[in-house]
């Protein structure tokens, strides 16, 4: 019998030794290429994923910030400024104060890992992060600075910095750099919008290197056009592989609202082709249309009107009810704390709506980006929403 304990014993520490083990092993780089841009007071922080590693539902990007270069030592509650999922490999946020600030982004597997990879320039700055008030009269330069395109699973995510919101814009995707005016003869036109500083999700073809560019439509109407890769285009091209198969499910192109219209004082407007440039009229009645696109209306899914969960629980008691601001709050918790992914999954696209409604835009679209890949057709459809507003 003592026999018999002893071995029981034996088998139960060594279970207890494998299962520490497990917890402690350390996680896969999931960060590479972490990079840092500076706009007066507005931090966007950018990576990759490592060759060979795809996006996994459950996989979650942590993303820490101190006055120090970070260290092992020193990432924890702290240090945590967000955590977001996998499927969003950008951040950006406003700098609480003019100090400089270090960056470093933990990807990760398992929520509950307590050991993995931090390496200096790959997944964590070593150069601080440096904002600088502007003053009201040093603010009227309305240039686009800070361009940055970013090849995400079937989606292009194109980001950018702006000194004053407001302008319209007009995005273009083109087969060649964009080096001079004509160059545009060869784009295609995306979207003319009103810039509020919120990202653009393109979804090009497969498999076809692009590039894109962002110029202001007085510009563009004046022929006064200059391209400064990095800044108003893309430095280099960027492609989204696949199959059209994969693709197909997912592929929601932005629809052009508006007809053809040649600028009719630009530089040598007679050489563009109205297929391929496409300017917003100047007509007070089009850009009210424009700008004011007719919101969706509420979307529950069918799983939260049948079964009940505290999710249902909270779409019956706040969401159904219009009360943003304590959905938001019950969503939010609910998110933190369930375990279900199914769940997480629908709580997040909630938030998306929730955030839609209050006229959270960029809140909104980083919900419904995270998302995608569970819900690909719905999602889709609410991120068109969003960039329409």
């Amino acid at each position: 019998m003592k026999k018999l304990f002893s071995f029981c014993g034996i088998f139960i520490l060594c279970g207890f030794f494998a299962l520490s083990q497990n917890r402690t092993a350390e996680q896969p780089q999931l960060v590479t290429n972490i990079t840092v841009l500076v706009s007066n007071m507005n931090v966007q922080l950018t990576w990759r994923r490592p060759a060979g590693v795809t996006y996994k539902p459950g996989m979650i990007f942590r993303i820490y910030r101190d006055t120090k270069p970070l260290t092992r030592q020193t990432i924890g509650p702290r240090t945590l400024v967000s955590e977001q999922d996998a499927g969003q490999m950008i951040y950006t946020e406003t700098l609480p104060d003019t100090k400089g600030y270090y960056y470093a982004v933990i990807g990760l597997t398992d929520a509950d890992a307590i050991s993995y990879s931090l390496i200096p320039s790959v997944n964590a700055t070593v150069t601080p992060a440096v904002g600088k008030y502007i003053s009201q009269a040093d603010s009227v330069v309305s240039d686009i600075t800070d361009f940055n395109v970013i090849s995400q699973e079937n989606s292009v995510i194109i980001t950018y910095i702006s000194q004053n919101k407001g302008k319209k814009l007009i995005l273009y995707r083109a087969s060649t750099p964009f080096e001079n005016f004509y160059s545009l003869n060869k784009a295609m036109k995306l979207a003319t919008f009103i810039d509020s500083g919120t990202p653009y999700t393109d979804y090009p073809p497969l498999n076809i290197k692009f590039y894109y560019a962002l110029l202001e439509e007085n510009d563009v109407i004046s022929g006064d056009v200059e391209f400064k890769p990095g800044k108003n285009t893309s430095a280099a091209p960027v492609s989204v592989l696949g199959t059209s198969s994969s693709a197909a499910k997912t592929r929601n192109v932005r629809q052009t609202p508006l007809p053809d219209l040649a600028p009719a004082g630009s530089a040598r407007s007679g050489s563009l082709k109205q297929e391929t440039l496409q300017i917003l009229p100047d007509n007070n009645t089009s850009i009210k249309n424009a700008e004011h696109a007719e919101l969706l209306s509420p979307y529950i899914f069918a799983e939260d009107t049948t079964e009940s969960t505290e999710l249902s629980r909270i779409i019956e008691n706040s969401f159904a009810k219009d009360n943003w601001a304590l959905a938001e709050k019950e969503l939010t918790a609910l998110i933190k704390n369930t375990g279900d992914k199914k769940m997480t999954a629908r709580a997040k696209f909630y938030l998306g709506e929730v955030y839609y409604f209050s006229g959270e835009k960029r809140m909104a679209l980083l919900q419904f980006l995270s998302v995608r890949q569970e819900f690909p057709s719905t999602a889709s459809q609410w991120i068109e929403a969003v960039l329409s507003l």
